[in-house]
């Protein structure tokens, strides 16, 4: 079976799913919400990611497909990530969500659209142009507060919403923040994700400590990608019918 998109190895393609199938799987409102971002896919064959292969509480990190001449795509929080002295092979990821399950994430993201900040997507909404990885959690006692982490998340967008941090992204570009991260009113995707971990794990917590109330201290999609406290585990897909 051929890959529908080039970065996507022909050996993490499951096999074939038709919508009617899907919605008895996920639901029908799940299932509409993801595959109503395929509409407008172009190709003849398209792919979503296998809501087998996911758990509650997985971190899904994302980031550009390499061109066709084996470079990297420019992006800002890349270049930022290289700043911070990141690994360049982690640097390629520039997104991190938290799955909540059903092919839908929680994240912070960027303000392109009327809903920024902390919202809920379907995963499909970029399964046609971006590379997934997904991090679990290796402790012992993560599956008991799995869930615990994904209810926190889903509620902070109604009890404490908040806007995605444009300045804290830029920041860790120069690498200043004298004094620690206030996420009061502004979060950006990673940080978002140690949120979740440090207040409902409790994991990362030393993380989270440094970045709220250390300086120049940030957490970056690069970072959740070379800790070994995660195990790494390729996406897989469905061809969509």
């Amino acid at each position: 079976m051929a890959a529908a998109y080039h970065w996507v190895d022909a050996a993490n393609i499951s096999g074939s799913i038709s919508n009617k199938t899907l919605t008895a799987e996920i639901g029908k409102p799940a299932a509409n919400s993801a595959v109503g971002k395929l509409r407008f896919v172009s190709g003849a064959k398209r792919l979503i990611p296998s809501y087998e292969c996911m758990e509650i509480g997985d971190i899904i990190l994302s980031g550009y497909p390499k061109k066709k001449n084996g470079k990297d795509k420019w992006h800002p929080v890349r270049s930022s990530q290289i700043r911070q002295g990141c690994d360049a092979t982690s640097c390629r990821w520039t997104h991190a969500m938290l799955y909540v399950g059903e092919l839908h994430v929680i994240e912070s993201n960027k303000p392109t659209s009327l809903r920024t900040g902390v919202t809920l997507a379907p995963l499909t909404r970029d399964a046609h142009s971006r590379e997934f990885l997904i991090l679990r959690y290796k402790g012992e006692d993560f599956p008991a507060r799995r869930d615990d982490i994904a209810r926190y998340a889903l509620m902070s967008p109604y009890l404490t919403p908040r806007r995605y941090d444009v300045r804290g992204a830029m920041a860790s570009h120069f690498r200043w923040r004298p004094k620690g991260a206030d996420h009061s009113e502004r979060i950006f995707c990673s940080e978002f994700i140690l949120e979740c971990y440090g207040v409902q794990g409790p994991f990362l917590v030393k993380e989270f400590l440094a970045v709220t109330e250390g300086a120049n201290s940030f957490f970056l999609p690069a970072h959740l990608a070379v800790d070994d406290r995660f195990e790494k585990i390729a996406m897989r897909y469905f061809e969509l019918d």
